[in-house]
């Protein structure tokens, strides 16, 4: 059983690291640049997760708090990876073009679930790794542990992730199976996607909201109480740190390894049927209609609206951003100005607000553009694409046309909630709505070109594409650090904010023009 539980395993992680893309034959070329690109994205993500977990355990131990290290960052990265596990967690475990070819092999249905999840325990094990690792270190180092507190660290290290991972497979198979016999489930599946999202950033705010006057004299214990609070098991397994006693530490071992196992146990009882309920075409005969004549461009659009809305991981990813960008504002409509000052930590932020506002909407508005990964989803039926007797150009007109509509109202939105709050000069209430604007048409057009000269084709589940992909790492971190970086600027030189801002918004707009120039040069062929 082992030996075939790992081949499976394996046929799945060559899908992402395969050894043939490092041979010198000319037809790999392609892929294996995608591949370093991808894999450049991943170990940039780890560094910067690994990097402000050692200055946020630092910053514990500055503040004579390093006992609270372990359980606090244990607590933020289980809920990180609930957070940012289960939207994909149901497309990795269900549903494939190769669902059939696998069930054919000489394999138990139970070994074939094992694999798919031991792969999405490995991924979600390294994120865990990058968060945890280095607060475990700076805790060793400063802490001075014995010998039992460093065995609770390593069976934390080891096991931390089965319950988050248990927890966002459950949560994501719930949704799928709530959502399947309604008559547009896709729809239905995004929504509630989205709610349990949100619904999760505000269960780990709730981390804060436990302290009370007592306890914050005593920050340390403060944080332990509040993360315990959200996420027991994180008390549980440190029970060791804090009591002194080995049964809690074994009890977590115990009720990871038997939740993990009765997972894989129940899933596999059902796994066929379910996946053969994913699967399935509507059993309801439409009614047929006939088609209503249109122009080119509204077709086209029609035709990407219908596929963000039948792909719910495609949707999730690149609407999420929209939503909380939206939240947001009316969180700084009903929000004080002292406790919003408070939140961000920053001391006269308050006064900067009028050129903080425009970049951090921006931020919000450009992380995950809807092009990135829009070309890719094409797969194999590109072909039809391609042969549709219109420009290439219109194509990718309507691509982008379909992340503005989503893009443009949030960012009104939002913008309206601060400009009622904060309202500022003549020019920062322009740059609070221009600047966001601008720069979203920018990271459209910007993740339509690298999608262009990125593809990835040959993707077996929608979530390849939409997640694991070269040219989505390349805008995540574009659109991140493009909005941060003259952020940082305008706080650093406040006398400068408005030249940096207009200049800011000039140059996106003038890349974008620029993109787009050299969009309408490219040809889609087969």
């Amino acid at each position: 059983m082992k030996n075939k539980v790992w081949l499976l395993t394996k046929i799945q992680l060559m899908r992402v690291w395969n050894p043939e893309f490092f041979k010198g034959r000319e037809e790999l070329r392609k892929k294996r640049k995608r591949f370093l690109l991808l894999s450049l994205g991943m170990v940039g993500i780890g560094a910067l997760i690994m990097f402000y977990s050692a200055l946020l355990s630092f910053g514990f131990v500055q503040m004579g708090m390093g006992d609270a290290i372990p359980i606090v960052m244990m607590g933020v990265c289980s809920l990180f990876l609930i957070a940012i596990s289960f939207m994909k967690s149901g497309s990795t475990l269900f549903g494939g073009k190769n669902f059939d070819m696998i069930l054919s092999l000489p394999v138990t249905v139970r070994q074939v679930v094992l694999s798919k999840i031991l792969l999405f325990y490995g991924t979600d094990f390294l994120v865990f790794l990058a968060g945890f690792l280095p607060a475990s270190i700076v805790y060793a180092v400063n802490m001075k542990p014995g010998v039992g507190e460093v065995f609770n660290l390593l069976v934390a290290v080891v096991l931390g992730p089965c319950i988050p991972v248990i927890l966002s497979l459950v949560l994501s198979i719930l949704v799928m199976l709530l959502a399947e016999r309604l008559p547009h489930k896709e729809i239905f599946v995004i929504v509630l996607n989205v709610a349990i999202f949100v619904g999760i950033l505000f269960w780990t705010g709730n981390i804060s909201a436990t302290m009370d006057k007592e306890a914050l004299m005593n920050m340390g214990k403060a944080l332990v109480n509040g993360v315990i609070f959200v996420y027991p098991p994180a008390g549980v397994a440190f029970s060791f740190l804090e009591e002194g006693s080995i049964w809690g530490t074994l009890l977590f071992s115990v009720l990871s390894i038997v939740l993990f196992w009765g997972f894989v146990t129940l899933v596999s009882s059902f796994y066929v049927k379910i996946n053969e309920m994913f699967s399935s075409k509507s059993r309801t005969v439409g009614k047929v209609t006939y088609g209503k004549e249109s122009t080119i461009r509204k077709a086209l659009l029609k035709k990407e609206w219908r596929r963000l809305f039948s792909c719910p991981i495609y949707a999730m990813n690149t609407l999420v951003g929209y939503v909380l960008m939206i939240l947001f504002g009316i969180m700084v409509l009903t929000m004080k100005a002292d406790t919003l000052e408070g939140m961000i930590n920053i001391p006269g932020i308050e006064d900067q607000f009028g050129g903080v506002f425009p970049f951090i909407i921006a931020m919000f508005a450009g992380i995950a553009p809807m092009t990135a990964p829009s070309l890719s989803l094409e797969g194999k039926s590109r072909w039809i694409m391609c042969s549709l007797p219109v420009k290439s150009i219109e194509i990718f007109r309507a691509k982008i046309t379909l992340n503005l509509l989503f893009a443009v109202p949030s960012i009104l939105l939002c913008s309206f909630c601060v400009w009622i709050k904060f309202p500022g000069t003549a020019a920062d209430n322009i740059l609070l709505f221009v600047l966001p604007i601008a720069f979203s048409v920018f990271t459209a057009v910007f993740g339509m070109v690298v999608n262009v000269n990125i593809p990835r084709y040959d993707w077996t589940q929608e979530i390849q594409a939409v997640k694991n992909s070269a040219s989505v790492l390349i805008c995540v971190f574009t659109g991140m650090f493009a909005a941060l970086t003259p952020l940082m600027i305008v706080m650093a030189l406040p006398a400068f904010r408005e030249v940096i801002s207009w200049s800011f918004a000039i140059v996106s707009v003038g890349l974008s023009a620029g993109l787009w120039k050299w969009l309408k040069k490219v040809r889609l062929w087969m």
